[in-house]
């Protein structure tokens, strides 16, 4: 994910303190629970500066049971205020549970409503704090802000990873 200093007065260890803190329930449903986040690798992309580690420790899977299903992610959608390829984004969520989904479509809870709800809150409390979700174009070398976050009830796979999984 792209983040965008807002303010321009925020650093690394900031932007790691808000992304750790800034979890709104429902934010991971349908992920086992025993799946989590523990590191944050934070790359500032001037071309020069190094990667920084922080740990994190509140982004842990929803309630889900059962074992997770290999190749399948739950998929936010994310999107901006312009049209096109290089103005839309998407962020995999893998570990999806065998209980949130059936036929491939993710169901009750998990299903989209209270995720999307979620996601909005999450990227309203970074923004609160000073910082964008964005999507960011390499090719276009710009970067521009996430107005919504939708979750999609179908699950998803990356196609260019799917025959590493075998």
């Amino acid at each position: 994910m792209h983040f965008r200093d807002a303010l321009g007065t925020h650093n690394a260890t900031d932007l790691a303190g808000s992304l750790d803190d800034a979890k709104p329930s429902h934010f991971l449903d349908g992920i086992v629970a025993d799946a989590s986040v523990a590191l944050f690798h934070i790359t500032k992309l001037d071309g020069v500066s190094a990667t920084q580690t922080f740990t994190g420790g509140n982004w842990i899977g929803g309630s889900a049971s059962g074992d997770m299903i290999p190749q399948v992610a739950r998929l936010i959608k994310l999107q901006t205020g312009f049209r096109g390829r290089s103005r839309r984004g998407r962020v995999f969520l893998p570990f999806v549970a065998e209980s949130a989904q059936n036929g491939g479509n993710m169901i009750g809870d998990s299903a989209g409503p209270l995720v999307t709800t979620a996601w909005n809150t999450w990227r309203g409390d970074l923004i609160a704090d000073g910082f964008n979700l964005v999507v960011a174009s390499y090719k276009l070398e710009d970067a521009e802000d996430v107005t919504v976050c939708t979750a999609e009830t179908p699950t998803a796979t990356q196609r260019r990873r799917q025959s590493r999984n075998r």
